[in-house]
């Protein structure tokens, strides 16, 4: 039997504390996760939530190769 599921009120949490301590790391050591799933539901977050990040403040979109990069 595999891991639990993420829900969505660990993703916010997940977030708001990227947000804080800056590293898929810490946040997996915080909330007994795997840096994977960490940064995996971070980077979805934030890629679905792109319009209203943009909105709101300064984001910067860049592109190399296969890979976008979101810096907030």
């Amino acid at each position: 039997m595999g891991a639990k599921h993420i829900t969505p009120a660990e993703i916010k949490q997940f977030v708001q504390l990227y947000e804080k301590y800056g590293t898929y790391k810490a946040v997996a050591e915080k909330t007994n996760r795997s840096r994977d799933a960490v940064s995996k539901h971070i980077k979805l977050y934030y890629a679905a939530n792109l319009a209203e990040l943009k909105e709101e403040s300064e984001v910067k979109v860049q592109k190399q190769g296969k890979q976008i990069i979101i810096n907030l």
